[in-house]
């Protein structure tokens, strides 16, 4: 659970969230050797790692019975949010996540049951066609 302390509880906090990481970036004022200044400073972003992948989609069994269905990977992809720029800069979010938890699902769900089993192959496979589209933290 400790990963998941580090993430949002729900995708309506995306846009705090990126407000907040824009205004990390930009310049600091310093002071050395009785010279000061300015310096740039510059976000740095983390892709996520497949442990933490498979503790978000974990989270997302609301119902504890060991599945997860095309709903639950949609929440789970909302709350990773646009895997590139370009989706957020149309603020299609929303169509992108669902069209992702649909790939995702296609990918992961192995025995096209519309499930994907926490305690099997399926969600490694969901966890590897999520990691390489190179969400970010």
């Amino acid at each position: 659970m400790a990963i998941l302390d580090l993430l949002y509880q729900n995708s309506n906090n995306y846009d705090q969230q990126k407000e907040k990481e824009a205004g990390q970036a930009g310049s600091r004022k310093f002071q050395k050797n009785g010279r000061s200044g300015e310096a740039q400073t510059k976000q740095i972003t983390v892709k996520w790692t497949k442990d933490q992948l498979t503790e978000l989609f974990k989270s997302f069994d609301k119902n504890n019975d060991g599945m997860l269905s095309f709903e639950e990977v949609e929440l789970a992809f909302r709350r990773l949010g646009p895997h590139t720029k370009l989706w957020a800069l149309f603020r299609a979010e929303k169509f992108d996540c669902h069209a992702n938890a649909r790939r995702g699902m296609d990918y992961g769900d192995l025995n096209n049951d519309e499930r994907i089993n926490l305690h099997d192959t399926e969600l490694t496979e969901l966890v590897n066609f999520t990691y390489e589209k190179g969400y970010k933290l």
